[in-house]
């Protein structure tokens, strides 16, 4: 019984150590930040941390850029480079509904990400 207790109170105090943050700052030293250029007309600078699979905070308000694919274009750009492209569900999404925003990284790598902002209208 006793040993019940103290894994219980080991397994709740690890969750509760850890803390969920949305937006991963300035100061954490993985967060890269890029301005979007959207097909709705906006233009956003976010941040996001790392580059796997990572959603992006807006810096501007508190909403996000949650993206369904992704598409990299690394150079050359066009039918001759090497493209990844990164489905999250975008399939179970009216297309019409979905927001694509474009950005260019320092070494010319060309990423179109199509998705939406929260919260949703």
């Amino acid at each position: 019984m006793l040993w019940r207790l103290c894994i219980g109170l080991i397994a709740g105090g690890l969750l509760v150590a850890v803390p969920a943050v949305a937006d991963p700052g300035s100061k954490n030293p993985n967060t890269v930040t890029r301005t979007l250029a959207c097909d709705n007309g906006r233009t956003v600078v976010t941040t996001f941390a790392g580059e796997n699979g990572s959603n992006f905070n807006v810096s501007v308000d508190e909403s996000v850029f949650v993206y369904q694919q992704i598409v990299i274009d690394r150079l050359p750009l066009g039918p001759g480079g090497v493209d990844e492209t990164d489905d999250r569900g975008i399939n179970g999404f009216d297309p019409t509904s979905l927001v694509t925003c474009t950005y260019t990284t320092a070494s010319g790598t060309f990423i179109t990400v199509v998705g939406f902002f929260t919260p949703r209208a």
